[in-house]
């Protein structure tokens, strides 16, 4: 985009000169200098669109990751209240029997009265 700035500045430049250069040069190279800055101020307005809708894009998504944020913030602290239900209710709740304190099964021999097979 800067390369096409300086590109049209330099052509505009040539331009405002056209008025000592005008006996050196022929109507058709100031034509062609004319059409190649108007190409130029195009090719750098157009530029400048794309680079508007980015931006917008990039506020969009830096909105979504804001709004993200906040949310994560507010169900940390629900999970963390959830975690805390959850222990208080396991801590009160009666254990069957035959159960490990986390409530596992204990561990039984396998069919057969034999163990696992090693390196199988």
């Amino acid at each position: 985009m800067a390369g096409l700035v300086r590109a049209e500045a330099d052509l505009a430049a040539r331009g405002r000169a056209r008025g000592w250069l005008a006996w050196l040069w022929s109507r058709s190279t100031f034509a062609a200098l004319a059409a190649e800055q108007t190409s130029l101020a195009t090719l750098r307005m157009a530029a400048e669109e794309r680079l508007a809708g980015l931006d917008a894009k990039l506020a969009a998504i830096d909105g979504r990751e804001a709004d993200r944020a906040g949310w994560f913030a507010d169900t940390g602290d629900i999970l963390a209240r959830g975690v805390a239900a959850l222990r208080v209710l396991d801590a009160h709740s009666p254990q069957p029997a035959g159960t490990g304190e986390r409530g596992e099964e204990p561990a039984r021999p396998a069919p057969g009265g034999v163990g696992p097979r090693v390196g199988s």
